[in-house]
């Protein structure tokens, strides 16, 4: 079984312009999961937005914003 490079099969290949989209559109789609999964996840996805030596700029960008816009809503305040 032969298995093709992926490049070959894509029209222009996967150029530098279209893996910075491509990390940006899954960089949003993650920044919007951890809101949906809740507080816990937000203080990890905050952690991680100051971790540039690991994460792609476009994922620190993203997740910057939950430094920001993050408001916890009625739902997420739990008193015990």
């Amino acid at each position: 079984m032969v298995l093709f490079d992926l490049k070959i099969l894509l029209t222009g290949g996967m150029t530098e312009e279209k893996k910075k989209l491509r990390r940006k559109t899954l960089a949003k789609w993650l920044k919007e999961s951890i809101l949906r999964l809740g507080p816990t996840f937000i203080k990890i996805g905050q952690q991680f937005s100051t971790r540039v030596d690991i994460l792609p700029q476009e994922y620190v960008d993203q997740l910057s914003e939950l430094q920001v816009n993050y408001t916890p809503s009625v739902h997420t305040i739990m008193v015990i």
